[in-house]
């Protein structure tokens, strides 16, 4: 594990991934918030990076963070229809023994 310092916060943090620049998704979120009102195809394709499909998600994810609810990000697939097709949903929370499932939408 390597002590990087956050671009966002200016905190130190412990990370196994060279690439990572900041501490949590809540400083990430906030650093390309800035960025993506710029130039939102840099945005777009910062999100792809790092595994999720729009900003919104991105924001989606460390707004949970902030507020104590734990998300797991496009870990279910389930089957649908009459022809075999699947469908990833976004976000799932466990809470106790239930599950809840969260569909992000941008508009």
């Amino acid at each position: 594990m390597k002590t990087k310092i956050c671009k966002n916060c200016g905190k130190k943090f412990k990370t196994k991934n060279d690439k990572q620049e900041d501490c949590n998704e809540s400083c990430l979120a906030d650093r390309f918030d800035k960025l993506s009102n710029k130039n939102r195809k840099i945005a777009r394709i910062f999100a792809k990076t790092m595994g999720y499909q729009s900003m919104g998600e991105v924001r989606f994810k460390s707004l949970c963070n902030t507020n104590g609810i734990d998300v797991d990000y496009e870990v279910d697939t389930f089957d649908y229809q009459h022809k075999p097709q699947k469908y990833t949903v976004d976000f799932s929370s466990k809470k106790k023994r239930k599950k809840i499932y969260l569909e992000y939408k941008e508009k």
